[in-house]
C-alpha cells in the first residue's frame, strides 16, 4: 500500500522540533518558534515571520541549518522563502466607518 507522505505542516512542525535541538533554546525561541508555514508549492516553500528583523536573521544565518533539516525529513531539497506575517490587526470592517463607543 502507499506510503501516506505528511503534509507539509506536518513536515515544518517535526523540523521545528528537530531545529529546536540543533541550536540554543534562546536563538530558537527568538528566531524560529514563532514561525509557520503558510504555502508549499513547487519546491518552494513560504514561511510567515513575525518581524523584518526576524526575516533577516534567518534568511542570513540560519538558512542552510533551516533549509537541510526540512530536505532531510522531505528527502528532497526546498527553496525557502520567509515573508513577513505579523500579528494580524484585530479590525474587523475594512471599509466600513470605524467603531467608536457610543457613549457621547
Amino acid at each position: 500500500q502507499p506510503q501516506i507522505s505528511p503534509s507539509p505542516d506536518q513536515v515544518w512542525q517535526t523540523a521545528l522540533g528537530q531545529l529546536q535541538l540543533q541550536m540554543t533554546q534562546a536563538t530558537f525561541d527568538t528566531w524560529v518558534k514563532d514561525t509557520h508555514l503558510l504555502l508549499a508549492e513547487n519546491g518552494t516553500w513560504q514561511i510567515g515571520v513575525k518581524s523584518a528583523f526576524a526575516k533577516d536573521w534567518l534568511e542570513n544565518r540560519l538558512y542552510k541549518t533551516i533549509r537541510r533539516t526540512v530536505a532531510n525529513i522531505l528527502g528532497r531539497p526546498i527553496t525557502l522563502d520567509f515573508v513577513i506575517d505579523g500579528p494580524t490587526p484585530i479590525v474587523e470592517a475594512v471599509d466600513g466607518p470605524p467603531v467608536l463607543s457610543t457613549a457621547e
